[in-house]
Formats: structure tokens, sequence, C-alpha cells
């Protein structure tokens, strides 16, 4: 870091610096007696009537040893002058991880150390859609059908979301095979990037009832065997990010289904979790069986911990609301980085480059690094700043206790 003198002195709530070799002097107005300040002086203009300080100097009404010793509306600098309150003179006048920028003269996150910025890209988490187009999808709720409001929702939520998720779909019943509630056809869309207009495109489409995924049967609702095949979809095997289901449906589980249960649902539900995958459950309208969505969530991994324990959604908006929820609440707190750090110990990470993030292994509150992946992940608040949209720059920083600015 380049050696710097200062002169401060004070004209009511004014503070003036002089900067003995930056530029910076001269562009705030300010000379000094050279680059190296040979003279031993900065000389700032003459301010109502003041006389200019040396170096280092202050007026003897101005030192201090204390807060105490300065007026109102300031503090003492580690610099042993008063200053005014929100400014600095040195970086010691600033809390731990930032510095003195002598540009503003205000306390920025960061140093002057040279600092190495880590390559970081956000690993987009995968979520696969698994959706009810049975018949009483036809159905109208508050004047609208439940297969409208779903295909509005579900567009207006991958384009939102464009991105952010690698998102994937499958309907039930589907067409490729009626014996048995089956699921026959291959998945309408597998898990994968970009697949935000393939899936709009899809539903879109699906809205005329001419088109062969409009919900006019077959007429029964078979989660068990939609959630089996959503099971087999290859992108779940991902082991670089998190993975979800998300399991849409308007009615119960049918009786007639040859060999269909509900406990035949909660089997492959069960298996999905012990993968490390998540299913979220949402029941639209009134005729869900309430009993057995509460029992999806809890096996899911996912119950609210109110009742009911999955998402009841009578309405539209209800719906389009607790779509978002769930998206928002799984949106990746995952980075990962091009190379590995060669000393963890070195790492920094920063959030917005104001909050300087703590490494926490227990899982809590801040982050850790998976060195098997290369990843740094969120917990806590600052990962629920990352998916509300309140933090959106993420800072990796090795060497140094700041970000690299941007």
């Amino acid at each position: 870091m380049q050696h710097m003198t200062v002169s401060w002195w004070m004209t009511g709530a004014a503070v003036l610096l002089c900067w003995c070799g930056l530029t910076a002097c001269a562009a705030d107005g300010m000379t000094s007696g050279g680059d190296a300040c040979p003279s031993g002086r900065c000389t700032p203009p003459v301010v109502d009537g003041g006389t200019p300080l040396a170096d280092g100097e202050t007026p003897p009404g101005d030192r201090c040893s204390a807060d105490a010793d300065c007026p109102s509306g300031s503090f003492c600098s580690a610099s042993s002058a008063c200053i005014a309150t929100g400014t600095c003179a040195v970086d010691a006048d600033c809390a731990s991880g930032h510095f003195c920028d002598p540009a503003t003269l205000t306390c920025e996150i960061g140093s002057m150390c040279g600092a190495e910025d880590f390559a970081a890209d956000a690993i987009p988490p995968n979520l696969l859609i698994v959706l009810d187009r049975s018949c009483s999808m036809r159905r109208a709720v508050a004047g609208v059908p439940k297969w409208t409001s779903s295909v509005d929702a579900l567009v207006d939520l991958t384009t939102r979301y464009t991105g952010d998720i690698r998102w994937g779909l499958t309907l039930f019943p589907d067409r490729g095979d009626g014996r048995d509630c089956g699921q026959g056809a291959p998945f309408p869309v597998p898990l994968g990037p970009g697949n935000e207009a393939g899936i709009q495109t899809l539903l879109t489409s699906a809205l005329d009832p001419a088109d062969p995924n409009y919900p006019d049967g077959p007429c029964v609702t078979n989660i068990d065997t939609g959630m089996e095949q959503a099971a087999t979809d290859p992108g779940l095997d991902d082991a670089t990010r998190s993975s979800f289901i998300l399991l849409v449906s308007d009615g119960a589980q049918s009786g007639s289904c040859r060999s269909g249960s509900d406990a035949r649902t909660y089997t492959a539900i069960d298996a999905l979790l012990t993968r490390g995958i998540p299913t979220y459950v949402v029941g639209f309208g009134d005729a869900v069986d309430r009993a057995a969505l509460d029992e999806f969530a809890r096996r899911g991994g996912t119950a609210r911990g109110a009742s009911p324990e999955y998402y009841q959604a009578d309405d539209a908006a209800g719906l389009a609301s607790a779509f978002d929820e769930i998206v928002r609440g799984v949106v990746s707190c995952e980075y990962g980085l091009a190379r590995p750090p060669d000393d963890l110990e070195r790492v920094y990470v920063f959030l917005d480059d104001t909050t300087m993030v703590p490494r926490d292994e227990g899982h809590a509150h801040g982050w850790d690094y998976d060195p098997t992946t290369m990843t740094v992940t969120f917990y806590g608040a600052p990962c629920d700043a990352l998916r509300s949209g309140t933090a959106t720059d993420v800072d990796i920083v090795f060497g140094c206790p700041g970000p690299v600015l941007d």
C-alpha cells in the first residue's frame, strides 16, 4: 500500500484532507510540495481565512485522544484528529474487513492488499414439474378452468425464473399407456438447461381442446405412476446440483387404477428423498385428498409445519403464490468455482460488496466449501438473502478480507 501523509483541519462541519503524493490532492483542488512531499507539507486552499497546516498537524482545539474530546457530529480518528461522523482518515478508523477510501473519505469493504477474485457461477437446481392433466382439471375455480390457471401460472413462473432453474415437465395421465393407468409415453420435457420455451409452448398449446395434452382423457388421477415415472428422469442423477420435484394435483389417487394406491406413491416419494430429492406438493381446488397430500409432503421432506402441510391453492392467485414460494425456496445457494483455492483459511466471501459472510461448517449461518465439487454453498440468512433477491452479487476472494470491487 502506498504511504501517504494526511493534513486535517475543520471548519464548522466541514472536514478537509490533503493526501500527499496522490493525484487526488490536485483533483480535490489541493496542492502538495511534490510527489514525495519533500517539503513535508501539503498546502490546501485557505478556507474562511484559515491557515494551512503541516502534514500530520492538527489545530490545537481539534487534537483528541477519545471521542469525548470532539464536538457533536464528530469522533476521534486514529489519526488523533476530530473528524466528521461517517468519514475516515486512515484504515484504522474502519471496521475489520474495510479500508478508508481516499477518494470518498468513507469506509469501504475490502482492502488494498491485491486480492484475487474467484470466478464463481450459481449452479441452477433441477426442478421437475409433475402436473395433473386429469379430466377434472377442466372444471372451473372462481370462473376459470383449473387447467387454464395452471398453465398461466407455470408459464409465468418459468418466464420469471429463466436461467435460475433447470426445468423439466411430465404430465399424468399420459396417452402412452392406457392400461392400468400406466405412464408409457416418454417425458414431454426432460430436465435440462434452456427448457423454459419448450415448456411454455407445450402448455400453451395444451389449452386447445384439439391438442393431445389437453386434459380430456384418460379420466384418471394416477399420482402413483406419475411419480414413479418422474423418478426415472436421468437429470435427477446429476450430482453437481440440487434436485427437486413439484407435484401438482387437483384430486385423489384413482381407485380404478389397478394396483394403484397412495402407498405406492409413498414408496416413490420415499425413494426420491433417499436420493436427496425432496418433493413439494401443491393441491389445487376443493376435491383433493388432504390427508394423502399431507403425507406426501411429510415423506417428501417439505412439510410446511402448518395445516395443511402441503401447499393448498383455492384459486388462480393462490396457485401462483404457492409456485412462487416454492421456487424462491429452491433457487440456488450453490456457487461453483473455476478452480480450487490454495488455502481455504484465506478465502473470504461477501454479498453485494457490503456484507462479509463467515464460514460455517455447521451449515446454520454462513458458507462452506465442498472440495469434491469445488462448490461454495450458503446457509441460513445469507442463502435466504440470495433466494429472495435481497442480495444479488457474490464475491469469493482469495488472499484479502475484502471483495475485488467492480
